[in-house]
């Protein structure tokens, strides 16, 4: 997935909106005017990243061998 992917993917999710609040090089996806995700537009390494917000108790831990 690249960052326009990454991009429309984020606006598929109802209600959002896109921001830049923090630089130039951090987009930011909000619904109700709350964050869920931001991506840097800078490639690290030659690739880009994003952090999310989750609800750590609904994390898929996988299981012990």
């Amino acid at each position: 997935m690249n960052i326009e992917e990454y991009r429309e993917y984020c606006l598929s999710v109802k209600g959002a909106t896109e921001c830049m609040p923090f630089d130039e090089h951090t987009l930011v996806f909000k619904v109700m005017d709350k964050m869920f995700t931001f991506a840097t537009l800078r490639p690290k390494d030659g690739r880009f990243w994003a952090d999310m917000k989750c609800i750590p108790c609904l994390l898929y831990t996988s299981p012990s061998p």
